[in-house]
């Protein structure tokens, strides 16, 4: 009988990244918790050039259309040559849409959002689509961010990945690259 698991948080429709899907509902409750403070990574492409001041006040912290101000934000520029400024944003907050919101307050709108990490959780090794199972280590160390004990135990030995969607993609490049 396969476990029943779900999301820690939520990605919606304009967003895409690194999702945690767990069956362990103290360890899902404490990651969400405001008082964790679980930083959450994404890199973003906003409309437009944002300004030095801008970014500063993404950094500084800055008030919602509900009135609220979100905490200090950790803000860096990411490299590129674009006529719209991407960022690399890690907040340790959960509020509703909020990196959203946050470029709202600016006047700007996202035109991308990628969650690249989720507390000690990044998307290296795996393309859009695929899924693994933490090893025993990471888990400890999200149990360890949120003062839960190391009783729970990970298999990580389940792993999913899309198979052969892109073998003649990477056979043709191959081929090219030989040629040259």
């Amino acid at each position: 009988v396969p476990v029943p698991v779900k999301p820690v948080g939520r990605l919606d429709f304009y967003s895409e990244g690194v999702l945690l899907l767990t069956n362990d509902g103290e360890l899902a409750a404490k990651l969400l918790a405001p008082a964790s403070h679980v930083p959450k990574t994404y890199h973003v492409k906003i409309h437009g050039q944002l300004e030095h001041e801008q970014v500063r006040e993404l950094r500084d912290g800055i008030r919602l259309d509900d009135g609220t101000t979100t905490m200090h934000a950790e803000v860096e520029s990411l490299p590129g040559e674009s006529k719209h400024t991407w960022l690399a944003i890690t907040i340790h907050e959960g509020k509703h849409r909020q990196i959203h919101r946050m470029v709202e307050a600016l006047g700007f709108f996202v035109d991308k959002l990628q969650r690249v990490a989720f507390a000690n959780l990044t998307f290296h090794g795996l393309r859009i689509g695929d899924a693994r199972e933490l090893t025993q280590q990471e888990l400890n160390e999200l149990r360890d961010m949120v003062g839960l004990d190391h009783s729970a135990v990970a298999r990580g030995k389940w792993r999913v990945e899309r198979e052969d969607t892109d073998i003649k993609r990477r056979a043709r490049a191959k081929v090219r690259a030989e040629q040259e």
